[in-house]
Order: C-alpha cells, then sequence, then structure tokens
C-alpha cells in the first residue's frame, strides 16, 4: 500500500468513528444543529471516497471527480449549516441557490481538464467562504479560550483548503508532500468534527448540572409563589432547633383570610394572585437569615432565627401594617398571625407550634368584625364595578327592608341581618357574563338559564367564609315564590325563609320603579298594583300587606 492510499484511508477511518459518534449522540439528542453536522460528516465520507478511488484509479475518471466535487459542497454546506443552527442562526436562502448553481455548473461542464481548473478553483473558494463566515459568527459570540473560540479559528484554517489545493497543484510534482498536507488537512477537519463533541457534551454537563439544581429547588421551594414548601421545613427543622446560635427560634404562623371567596368569586387565577401577593408582602419583610415557608394552601409561616418573642411580636405587627397599607383590590389583603417561640427551656416543636395556631386563631377571633365589614366592602365594591347600578340598587334595598323589618316589629339584630342579606342578595352575580348583566333587552332562554344560577352561585359564596354562613339560605331563596313556582328549588308557603320573602317584594318592586338595561321604569302605582295581583301566587299575601302599609298607594 502506497503512502497516499494509506493517507487516504485513515482519512476515510477518522471520518466513519466520528460519523458513527454523530449518530449516535443525534438519537440520544435530536438537536437539529447535531443532525446537520451528522449529515455533513455522512456526505464528507462520500466526498472522501470519491477521493479514494481518484487516488487507486489508474486514470482520472470524469464521474469520480464529479462525484467527488458534488459531495464536497453538498457536505460543507450541511457542516455549515448545522455551526449556525448552533448559535440559532439560519442557512441563508441566496447560499443554498449559490451551492445548487455551482453544483449544476460541475455536472453540465464537459471541457478540457486544464478548462476545469478555475471551477474547481470557485469551488474552493466558494466552500473557503462559507467556513470563514461560520468562524466568525463562532467568534463573535464566544469567549476568548472556550470551546466555540477554538472552533471558530479551526474554520478560519480550514478555510484555506491547503489539502485540496495541495492536491490539485502538487499532484505529480511533489506526490508526497501533497498528501502529507492533505493528511494535514483531514486532521484539522477532524478536530473541527472532536470540537463540536466536546460543544455537546460540554452542553450535556452543564444541562445535567442545571436540571439537577432546577430538581433540587422545585424539591423545597412551592411552584406558584417561589417560597420555601414544607418539605423544606421538615429538612432543617431539627438542624434548626438543635443549634444553639439559632435559639430563641421564634415562629409567626399566617392564615389568609378570604382566600375561598376569592376562589369562588373570581375564579383560581385571581386566588393564586392574592396567595403571590401574600408570599411577596411577607418575603419583603423577612431578614437575611429568615425564612419563610407556604404552609398549606392559605398558610404561611415565617421561621426567625435568633429573634425572642418581643422581636417576633414587633415582626408580626409590621406584616399587619403592611396589609393595611397595601392596595384592597380585588379584597383587601388580610391575615390572621400567631407567634410562638422556643426559648431552648425543653419545648417540644409540637408544643409550640400548638402555641403559634392558638395565637393564631385567637386573632382570627378578635379581628372577625372587622375582616366581615372589609370582605363585605370589597364584594360591594366589585359588584358595583361589574353592574353599575348594584350600589344604587342595594341602598334603597336596604331601606326597604329595613322599614318592613320595623313594620313586622323585629328585634334589631334580625333587621341588621336581614339588611345584610338585601346587601348581598345578589352576590351571586359576581359570576355573570358582563354581557348577559348589561344586555339592553330580554335575555334569551340560555342567557335567562345562566342569569338563574346566580342565587345558588351567592349561596356557594356565603357559605365559604363563616361571617355570611348564616345568611347563605336567605341568598339562596330570593327568588322562590309563594306558591312554588320560583327557583332554584321551588319552595312554597312558609318553607321559604321570611328574609327571602321580604328581599323577594322589596327586590322586585325596586326593580320595576327604576330603569334597567333591558326595560324603562314603570310608576309607583303601577308597581304597588303589580305587587297587590302577584300577593298568593309570586309573593306572601300578608307581607305585600305589610309594604303596602309601608309604601301606600
Amino acid at each position: 500500500m502506497c503512502g497516499a492510499e494509506f493517507i487516504m484511508i485513515a482519512s476515510l477511518g477518522a471520518i466513519i468513528v466520528t460519523f458513527t459518534f454523530y449518530v449516535f449522540i443525534y438519537f440520544l439528542d435530536r438537536s437539529k444543529h447535531i443532525g446537520w453536522l451528522t449529515i455533513g460528516w455522512f456526505i464528507g465520507l462520500i466526498a472522501n471516497s470519491f477521493r479514494y478511488l481518484i487516488v487507486v484509479s489508474p486514470n482520472n475518471n470524469e464521474f469520480l471527480l464529479l462525484g467527488n466535487g458534488v459531495f464536497y459542497i453538498i457536505s460543507n454546506l450541511c457542516v455549515f449549516t448545522g455551526a449556525l443552527l448552533y448559535v440559532n442562526k439560519k442557512t441563508p436562502k441566496w447560499l443554498i441557490f449559490g451551492a445548487l448553481i455551482l453544483i449544476l455548473s460541475l455536472i453540465i461542464d464537459q471541457f478540457s481538464l486544464l478548462a476545469k481548473v478555475p471551477l474547481i478553483i470557485a469551488t474552493l473558494c466558494f466552500v473557503g467562504g462559507m467556513r470563514i463566515w461560520a468562524g466568525i459568527v463562532l467568534l463573535r459570540g464566544s469567549t476568548r479560550g472556550s470551546i466555540q473560540y477554538c472552533l471558530g479559528w479551526i474554520f478560519f484554517l480550514w478555510s484555506t483548503n491547503f489539502g485540496p489545493l495541495s492536491l490539485l497543484f502538487l499532484d505529480g510534482k511533489i506526490r508526497y508532500f501533497a498528501y502529507i498536507a492533505y493528511f494535514a488537512y483531514e486532521v484539522v477537519s477532524f478536530s473541527l468534527a472532536i470540537g463540536f463533541l466536546m460543544l455537546y457534551i460540554r452542553q450535556t454537563n452543564e444541562s445535567y448540572k442545571r436540571n439537577k439544581l432546577h430538581i433540587k429547588y422545585v424539591n423545597i421551594h412551592d411552584k406558584l409563589t417561589g417560597v420555601y414548601n414544607r418539605d423544606f421545613y421538615e429538612d432543617i427543622i431539627q438542624n434548626l432547633v438543635n443549634n444553639s446560635e439559632q435559639i430563641p427560634l421564634s415562629f409567626i404562623l399566617c392564615d389568609v383570610n378570604g382566600l375561598k371567596l376569592v376562589n369562588d368569586t373570581l375564579g383560581h387565577k385571581q386566588g393564586d394572585e392574592l396567595i403571590k401577593k401574600i408570599a411577596n408582602l411577607l418575603a419583603s419583610i423577612c431578614r437575611k437569615d429568615d425564612l419563610l415557608i407556604r404552609w398549606g394552601g392559605d398558610e404561611f409561616l415565617l421561621i426567625l432565627p435568633s429573634t425572642s418573642n418581643g422581636d417576633a411580636q414587633e415582626i408580626a405587627t409590621r406584616v399587619r401594617e403592611a396589609l393595611v397599607l397595601y392596595p384592597p383590590e380585588p379584597i383587601p389583603l388580610s391575615m390572621a398571625l400567631g407567634v410562638a417561640t422556643i426559648t431552648g427551656k425543653g419545648e417540644s416543636i409540637e408544643d409550640v407550634f400548638k402555641k403559634a395556631e392558638e395565637d393564631m386563631y385567637t386573632n382570627k377571633l378578635r379581628d372577625g368584625s372587622n375582616t366581615k365589614l372589609a370582605i363585605i366592602n370589597a364584594l360591594g365594591q366589585l359588584l358595583f364595578k361589574k353592574d353599575y347600578e348594584t350600589k344604587e340598587h342595594v341602598d334603597r334595598l336596604e331601606s326597604l327592608v329595613r322599614e318592613m323589618g320595623f313594620q313586622l316589629d323585629l328585634p334589631e339584630s334580625i333587621i341588621e341581618n336581614y339588611c345584610l342579606v338585601a346587601k348581598l342578595h345578589d352576590i351571586g352575580k359576581i359570576t355573570i357574563p358582563e354581557y348577559i348583566l348589561h344586555k339592553p333587552g330580554p335575555l334569551n332562554s340560555s342567557e335567562w338559564e345562566c342569569m338563574k344560577k346566580h342565587a345558588d352561585s351567592g349561596y356557594r359564596l356565603a357559605l365559604s367564609t363563616s361571617e355570611f354562613a348564616s345568611i347563605a339560605e336567605a341568598i339562596l331563596y330570593h327568588h322562590e315564590h309563594w306558591d312554588g313556582n320560583g327557583y332554584p328549588q321551588g319552595l312554597s308557603g312558609h318553607d321559604i325563609p321570611l328574609s327571602s320573602r321580604i328581599i323577594a317584594i322589596a327586590d322586585a318592586y325596586d326593580v320595576m320603579v327604576h330603569n334597567r338595561p333591558y326595560k324603562k321604569a314603570m310608576s309607583k302605582k303601577y308597581a304597588l298594583d303589580e305587587l297587590i295581583r302577584c300577593s298568593g301566587t309570586q309573593f306572601d299575601p300578608d307581607l305585600v300587606d305589610v309594604f303596602l302599609n309601608v309604601n301606600p298607594l
């Protein structure tokens, strides 16, 4: 075997090994740039096979020369595409078009060998230009000394085409020097292939490290808020408790008020936003060494190392002040807080947590009336924004209900409860689409069925918070009829709560005598006549008489 054949076979062997590695990596990774590089090295193997056949052939076979040239161009175009894809760039269409023209020129050219030389030079220049371009692109996005930086310079060296040029001009003159130069050229090509493999290995290693860190992060952080989760607490609590430098160790247990209400009225997306706001507020108050943990669906835990109970109480006060100052949208941020401290005097973590929970629930009961008022006002504002007539309607309705309560000689506490029903009787409309609420005309059957659901929605909303649970049934039944033809359950007579029967009359009257999106206001006389007409069917006849005493013709 002559030296030239040995060099060619060695080059083919190196390309086969490289191609095998790339095929294996591509099926592992499926990256586009690896795919194009794999195709490029495969087509390069074909081009070099033609080159080998040219070397061992006694004559310059035209077909072998053509095959070598065509596959040489295609191989380099694929490698160029892979290099650009690595840096998220695409091969220009005009370059692909230029390569096709060059290939067609090689195919149709039938002149003498001397006439072919300019075309071969043009091919080498075209390929060299692509390699220079790839080198520039890689250098621009790299740092000095990195693998990508080295690959950029290898592309520049590869662009000289000193291997093919040595065969073109030195073959037959300084034959062995030509093949040594070609072998060096193939070493450069092989280095390029190895370089991209090293890039892949480095990327894979970095990706593995990132994934490992991400998994660790996910395991100990709450997905919604990004704060620590309960698993993290379980991992670190014993170390904190057993570390004397962290004692006294204080805890602030926080319970978010109104989360279920927001979920039921505005949807879980708004509920999630409420939780994130709370988390951000607590995080802004935390000191450097404090730990914020999402303890449950609507609970957070602040762990305060090296913090006395007095200092923890001050931090809890800062939290309460921040809640008051926070913009009250969609409802005011509100939390019940409980503080407890491990002082190192033999307390168990369970006992300390029990104390924090007791403190939290004590504060929740103490602040219950304020929370109730805040939620009522917030719900009113939400409903006012959704239905422009609701505020005035509610105010008038409260007045009518109060007058009827006085006429019935009901206790003041009952009257106040009925007024609360009046304020929230249509709270379920928060869940009704605005186009139905504001439709300037009668509702069709499907829209009416949707509107009728507001009674049940209001019932569920009232049940979602203990403050309104006592009026939930009154809200549910305020559209029931005395004769049993109302909704949602078709109750009749005295099975309908008194508060619902009172609201039904006052609500119907106020709707009749005021403009609505779908009708004009009626006269007071017409409205009262309508109440009389529906007495005993839609309305409680005794309560209609009471209403007429309060609002005579």
